[in-house]
């Protein structure tokens, strides 16, 4: 919650506890039906809220240290946010892009106008994404063989 700004992250405490309340007493997250996700399992939920919350990733009955995993990664990564997004805002964006080897991160934040659009949110862009995809393939092409090559031993196992 520390990724959104007032009151946005109060918002964020109460959905988590609540979407964490409604999974465990209906033994599922009717996500289908609350326009939110899709049906969910408990475990999922609980690892989503407790990521919202506290910004780490750690799974239930999951011994890896992600943050250190993160740390190692050895591929370029190139992250987008959007100013009307109130699921991720470029700062909670930004605090997982913190995460990584400041080296590899590329990150560009676009406005709807910069895309010709009206509103992008958090999913809307891959609805209407060709002046998203003409913004990130230039990026994509300076990378050559490197975007698309993975160091899975030096991340180590999941």
């Amino acid at each position: 919650f520390r990724g959104w700004q007032l009151p946005a992250n109060l918002k964020i405490l109460l959905l988590t506890r609540l979407a964490c309340g409604i999974s465990e007493l209906l033994g599922y997250f009717p996500g289908d039906v609350i326009g939110f996700g899709g049906r969910e399992s408990p475990g999922v939920i609980r690892d989503w809220a407790c990521n919202a919350r506290t910004g780490e990733y750690r799974p239930e009955r999951m011994q890896n240290d992600f943050a250190a995993q993160l740390k190692r990664l050895n591929c370029p990564v190139m992250s987008v946010s959007f100013s009307d997004d109130e699921y991720c805002p470029q700062r909670a964006a930004q605090n997982l892009l913190n995460k990584l080897p400041a080296e590899q991160v590329s990150h560009l934040h676009f406005t709807p106008g910069m895309l010709g659009l009206t509103s992008v949110g958090h999913f809307s862009w891959a609805k209407q994404r060709e002046q998203l995809l003409l913004e990130v393939l230039p990026w994509l092409a300076s990378q050559g063989k490197k975007a698309f090559q993975f160091d899975y031993a030096r991340m180590g196992r999941y």
